[in-house]
């Protein structure tokens, strides 16, 4: 038996965070107007399910859009304990992120294109004004987890641990 996405989409093994980020990617589409513009008020953002390697399941939602990524978790007084956000980049690149606006600190893990873990920042403090520092890997990454702080320490996440990501069935 396969992964879950290959279950719902046969055809995309091996895709990952990069089929995720096309699926996603399509179905905001769909839902943009005749310029392609978005309603600012739009649904909330689409949700996976997140396995860890130690059996734990998230749910995290998907960042997928420019402006998605940019809004990432600023503004929000709190983020659940069993949930996170995803952002999912096009592309494969060295990606850098700050802590702007954010109110709570964050664990940061970066994801290669296999879902697999190649850097993490620890409990990265909130930033209320400029200038704020950047986080980077210095290895390239496709997606970047945000968690809650002190969460890769509760759930013993380390580089080279691979995540599983189980899109919501629809």
């Amino acid at each position: 038996m396969g992964s879950m996405i290959d279950q719902l989409w046969p055809g995309w093994t091996g895709l990952g965070l990069f089929g995720l980020a096309l699926l996603f990617t399509a179905g905001l589409l769909s839902i943009a107007g005749p310029a392609g513009r978005f309603d600012s008020g739009a649904a909330p953002l689409e949700t996976a399910l997140l396995v860890l390697p130690g059996g734990e399941e998230l749910v995290v939602e998907l960042a997928v859009s420019p402006a998605e990524r940019s809004r990432g978790l600023m503004f929000r007084d709190e983020l659940p304990a069993e949930q996170g956000m995803l952002l999912v980049f096009p592309d494969t690149g060295f990606r850098s992120i700050w802590m702007k606006n954010v109110r709570f600190p964050l664990d940061l893990i970066w994801l290669d294109s296999s879902d697999c873990v190649v850097h993490i920042e620890k409990d990265v403090p909130p930033c209320p004004r400029e200038p704020c520092p950047d986080y980077h890997s210095m290895r390239k990454a496709a997606a970047v987890l945000e968690l809650n702080g002190g969460s890769v320490d509760r759930w013993g996440i380390e580089p080279g641990d691979c995540l599983e990501f189980i899109p919501p069935v629809r």
